[in-house]
């Protein structure tokens, strides 16, 4: 297989090769690391399922290890794999399904045929998929029965509703009984294209090792390519919605809340100040938030703050399970919090302690193969350009306090508040509350 392209990025460590059909592959050679990681992706996620079937990209990625020819079942996969000293997994996002193996690099050219073997040529067995149905479902339970799983699927609802964001990746219990092997089968077909594909390799394995491997093995007449308009994902689009407020009512110990404002998609330039802006508030120990409601009032395990980027949208998010005799002081403490930004009150040290915050999880991050293979994957799916971390340290440290106040008065103009609450709560002051605290 010849290839069409080659580039090197910020970062000469890191490589992008674009095969003859089309297939990207990021190379990331390290060679004081004992394991390589493989990881395959697609740029195909909840966010390209229509109303009809719903979780079928999670099914699809469940069900990619039923087994092949070669394989005939995933007992024989996940042997193979562990008998070489490996581990394999997949995950489904919104927008990118991934599925990868870690292995001692001396094994990577037998992982990487076992994992190929997997992506192009499973045989999807109904039976199989019969059984995997009842797997996805106890998962769907179990996160149902945990509050700090379950807020964030009431949380998209409220803000992404009637969009594929405004629902559980999983989808429902109803929707994966009516997926058949016939739809997983259109799904891959519609979606599970070459030039859609991203194979990213890192780790204590070369450039050529890389390339030979990945020609010998990955080839399949039966993906083809696609012609994108605009060179845009067939995604569903997102819009945010105008209701405010979003209630379950269930039997818990303590009452779990997200508290979120409209923010940017991935891509903006506005992202990095809104980043440091939600680490002042909710990122570690000495964010305000923490420092509030935990340290001072003793309401709270768990508060922080993240934010969620989409290629079209996106928004920051304040996570917290209070006191549920407290949940409204809570509330209104988190809301003065963040409203008090209004004064300017943002301190030089609390800048320098965000931002270091944030590129200190950022160097952690990057420690391990697999988060570098996943991290190269995204960035070349998502936006065909890839960051290093010194570019994406680079970009937080240009953040200015102007910056951040100019984010804030721009997402202050929309909140919203998604919350699980005890069945007897009275919840008549909560509009009230979001709307004029």
């Amino acid at each position: 297989m010849n290839i069409k392209g080659e580039n090197n990025m910020s970062d000469p460590n890191i490589t992008k090769i674009v095969l003859d059909n089309s297939v990207r592959l990021i190379h990331c050679k390290i060679p004081t690391s004992a394991f390589v990681t493989i990881e395959i992706s697609v740029l195909a996620g909840s966010r390209n399922e229509s109303n009809d079937n719903m979780g079928i990209a999670h099914f699809l990625e469940h069900t990619m290890f039923s087994g092949t020819d070669k394989r005939p079942n995933n007992k024989i996969i996940g042997f193979e794999i562990e008998s070489l000293g490996g581990s394999m997994n997949a995950a489904t996002s919104e927008e990118t399904t991934s599925y990868y193996i870690k292995i001692p690099y001396e094994n990577f050219t037998k992982a990487f045929e076992i994992l190929s073997d997997m992506f192009l040529h499973s045989n999807f067995n109904s039976s199989y998929l019969e059984v995997e149905k009842g797997v996805i479902k106890e998962e769907l339970r179990m996160y149902e029965d945990t509050p700090q799983r379950d807020i964030f699927t009431l949380y998209n609802e409220l803000l992404y509703k009637d969009t594929p964001l405004g629902r559980d990746i999983g989808g429902t219990i109803e929707s994966i009984d009516h997926i058949t092997r016939e739809k997983v089968l259109n799904f891959i077909k519609n979606n599970y294209y070459l030039n859609n594909i991203v194979i990213s390799i890192v780790g204590n394995v070369g450039r050529e090792e890389a390339l030979d491997t990945v020609t010998k093995y990955f080839r399949n007449d039966n993906l083809g390519s696609r012609s994108l308009v605009n060179g845009e994902n067939n995604y569903i689009k997102s819009k945010f919605s105008e209701d405010n407020i979003k209630i379950k009512k269930k039997d818990v110990n303590q009452t779990h809340f997200i508290l979120s404002f409209r923010g940017y998609p991935a891509g903006d330039d506005r992202q990095y100040s809104l980043n440091v802006l939600s680490s002042i508030l909710g990122g570690g120990f000495g964010a305000w938030l923490f420092q509030k409601l935990r340290n001072e009032m003793g309401v709270a395990y768990y508060v922080y703050s993240g934010t969620a980027e989409y290629m079209d949208i996106g928004d920051l998010h304040i996570v917290a399970g209070v006191d549920n005799k407290r949940f409204e002081e809570s509330l209104v403490t988190i809301i003065k919090t963040v409203s008090s930004i209004k004064n300017k009150n943002i301190r030089k040290e609390d800048i320098i302690r965000a931002k270091e915050y944030i590129k200190g999880n950022l160097s952690s991050y990057f420690e391990t193969t697999d988060n570098m293979a996943s991290f190269f994957a995204d960035e070349e799916l998502r936006f065909k350009k890839i960051r290093s971390l010194n570019d994406l340290k680079s970009s937080i440290d240009k953040v200015s306090i102007d910056s951040l106040y100019d984010v804030f008065n721009d997402i202050k103009k929309h909140i919203y508040l998604a919350c699980i609450l005890p069945d007897k709560t009275s919840t008549s002051n909560l509009d009230d509350i979001i709307n004029h605290t």
